[in-house]
């Protein structure tokens, strides 16, 4: 194929009533795997996410991102320079059609295929249709695709259409014009700013099919074009401007069906593994359009982790936060541990520079930064006017959570001995000398919860439990891997000062907790991610007091938290209150995820991620433990969801899916080892091939 080539096809011959799905697009819409809108937003922040883990961009903007290329320095005081985030880079595939030429009826993201199209009637002849097609290929990541189609079969006259293209300025890059293939304009340039003094600058090249400002096409035919946006990086390449010549020479030379096939394959084996949901259309393409925003910034083979906005968009400047271990890893996890495993490669490769983050802040062992971007020092702006990175030290232990449950998912004890043992075994050592030996207890001062309106205050017991955690798993993988065991490990994780209020039977969010405002959910933690032991009572108190204590318009992570606590104490009424109040988080039409009801980040794949959780974890009443995995599972109360699945979930190198419906569960063998089930009986049963049972709770060994 030429990139710029003329071919005669057949898409979509009968002209489309505003407003109505078209009939090619229907049993995908109903489906819950695509959305379609007649409008395309007026708030352009909520146009769909086109990207592949490595490449992405928020269609129709100016600029897309590299995952891991960033501009700007780890940390600023206030006025003194910009703040390292995601390096600006043109989207030169970007392309509008003229106002005056044509005007949009329909647009659509098919999160099946990632593919977003646009569809165009023109102004002067109805007749003439244009479809525009956008997709960042899965199986060749340096690979964007813009292709239009114009369909003049019906036309009364030739037609013209006039194209408009964005620049090629970039605030983050110095890019300049390189030589590059007949067809083709390519520019090369490095960041501006290092990240750290000894950081390397990178290098992006960006290769391109020239886009004409003007198309012609003759009345009765139909044609269709092509254009490539190609993007190498010094991240991935000693010579970026060599390999994406080469790459130009590779994919220019594969027809457009054979490329767009190869992309959809590489999603369909992606597909494999996901959540079902029949009965409620609104909730199935919730979940497809959650999982498909995550699965956009992360793939396998680039180990750069994922922000709370992904890698489409700056939100947060595309930094890594707690947000990846905790609220969009465990999911992954359960469905695609290989890309979940990327996410931890991010954090091991960065072990040096948390050891001197603990170093510097005159500790021992490992302590992660709140705020990480390319290499893996601080990147909270603004110190010391702003000291979350010195404060918010609880994400250490949620890596370390997150690193001791891939072992359990996986039983992969050699990657526990050379990748995971490693972490664990610093993230304790940081523990041990940041507790202080007061009152008969250790103790944590001088912190920030994960309520981050509750900062410099002592023994955060979301913090303090999380630590207990992670020195507990530090024991634990010592003697499992017979390295020699530190007694003061268990001792302090036994001994870990935990804030509680006697008189209320309420755990306290810090010592001294006076009853103020709180901004998101935080001990409430306790009951699930972290499932720290409590009585039921002390648990509902606990749920009782703080949900009363949360604003309004708060981060949704929040909704979900309170949602699952609940459904896990058998409160469902409860439940669905706060599993409700997730749905005015995602903006119509494409399912953008906002941070706020009204506000905050665009693209907030965190709430995404805790909306997944609601639904396997809360819903589907997951749980992945040491030696096991269970589920018990409740039904949706008058949401007219009829049926329940997981498809394809992992566990110790077996793949299996469980359904559900109101009345019954179902597991069945797909692959690997030989798995057991257990029902709430105690009655244990090889999974052979399929085992139905009553609805109840179940457990799976291997």
């Amino acid at each position: 194929m030429l990139p710029f080539a003329i071919l005669l096809i057949f898409l979509f011959h009968s002209l489309p009533v505003l407003g109505e799905v078209p009939p090619d697009w229907l049993p995908k819409v109903q489906a819950g795997q695509m959305l379609y809108s007649p409008v395309e937003p007026a708030n352009k922040e909520w146009m769909p996410v086109i990207g592949n883990g490595y490449i992405a961009m928020v269609v129709t903007q100016s600029s897309l991102h590299i995952g891991g290329v960033f501009n700007g320095y780890n940390n600023t005081e206030e006025g003194q320079g910009q703040n390292s985030h995601r390096a600006d880079i043109p989207c030169l595939l970007s392309v509008d059609i003229d106002a005056v030429d044509a005007t949009p009826y329909g647009s659509a993201l098919d999160m099946q295929n990632a593919i977003f199209y646009r569809r165009s009637r023109g102004i002067n002849d109805a007749r003439l249709l244009i479809e525009q097609r956008w997709y960042a290929h899965r199986a060749y990541p340096n690979l964007l695709v813009h292709e239009i189609s114009i369909d003049c079969r019906d036309c009364t006259k030739d037609s013209q259409i006039r194209l408009i293209t964005p620049n090629t300025s970039s605030s983050d890059i110095a890019f300049k014009n390189v030589q590059s293939p007949d067809g083709t304009s390519a520019i090369e340039g490095s960041t501006l700013i290092r990240e750290v003094p000894t950081s390397p600058l990178t290098t992006v090249v960006s290769l391109t099919t020239n886009i004409p400002s003007t198309l012609s096409i003759s009345k009765s035919q139909v044609q269709t074009l092509t254009f490539f946006q190609i993007l190498t990086s010094s991240l991935d390449s000693s010579n970026p401007l060599f390999d994406a010549v080469q790459y130009y020479d590779r994919f220019s030379k594969i027809n457009n069906l054979e490329l767009f096939n190869s992309h959809s394959v590489a999603w369909g084996t992606i597909w494999e593994s996901g959540i079902e949901i029949s009965g409620n259309l609104t909730i199935a393409a919730a979940v497809n359009s959650s999982l498909y925003s995550i699965l956009s910034s992360l793939r396998d083979d680039w180990d750069y982790s994922i922000s709370p906005g992904g890698i489409a968009n700056n939100a947060y400047r595309g930094h890594t936060f707690w947000d990846g271990e905790t609220w969009m890893y465990p999911t992954l996890l359960a469905l695609h541990p290989n890309i979940a495993a990327s996410m931890l490669r991010y954090r091991e490769k960065r072990l040096p520079e948390a050891m001197d983050k603990a170093r510097w802040s005159g500790y021992k062992g490992a302590s992660w930064p709140w705020e990480s971007a390319f290499t893996g020092y601080e990147c909270t702006c603004c110190y010391p006017y702003n000291n979350e990175g010195q404060l918010e030290i609880h994400i250490t232990g949620d890596i370390a959570l997150a690193f001791i449950q891939y072992y359990y998912a996986t039983g992969d004890k050699q990657w526990l001995r050379t990748s995971g043992w490693p972490v664990i075994y610093q993230i304790a050592e940081f523990w041990k000398s940041r507790v202080i030996y007061q009152n008969q207890k250790y103790n944590i001062l001088d912190v920030q919860c994960p309520d981050e309106s509750s900062a410099h205050v002592n023994n955060s017991v979301y913090t303090n439990v999380v630590a207990s955690m992670s020195l507990s798993a530090a024991t634990y993988v010592s003697r499992l891997l017979n390295e020699p065991v530190d007694p003061s490990w268990e001792q302090i994780a036994n001994n870990l000062a935990i804030p509680f209020d006697q008189q209320l039977q309420i755990h306290l969010q810090y010592d001294g907790y006076n009853g103020h405002l709180i901004n998101q959910a935080d001990v409430v933690l306790l009951q699930y991610p972290l499932r720290y032991p409590m009585t039921p009572k002390v648990a509902l108190n606990d749920i009782l007091y703080y949900q009363n204590k949360t604003r309004n318009n708060g981060m949704f992570t929040g909704d979900a938290t309170y949602s699952i606590a609940n459904i896990r104490l058998g409160n469902l009424k409860e439940a669905q209150v706060f599993w409700d109040l997730s749905f005015p988080h995602i903006k119509a039409p494409f399912n953008c995820w906002t941070e706020r009801i009204t506000g905050g980040a665009n693209h907030f794949i965190t709430g995404a991620g805790g909306f997944l959780q609601n639904i396997l974890f809360g819903f589907g009443g997951y749980d992945l433990n040491l030696d096991s995995v269970t589920f018990n599972p409740v039904f949706l109360q008058n949401s007219g969801v009829t049926f329940f699945k997981f498809r394809k979930m992992n566990y110790l190198g077996s793949t299996y899916s469980l359904s559900f419906t109101s009345k019954s569960i179902t597991v069945e063998r797909l692959s690997g080892p030989l798995l057991y089930v257990t029902d709430s009986t105690g009655r244990k049963q090889a999974l052979q091939n399929s085992i139905v049972l009553d609805l109840q709770k179940i457990q799976i060994t291997q």
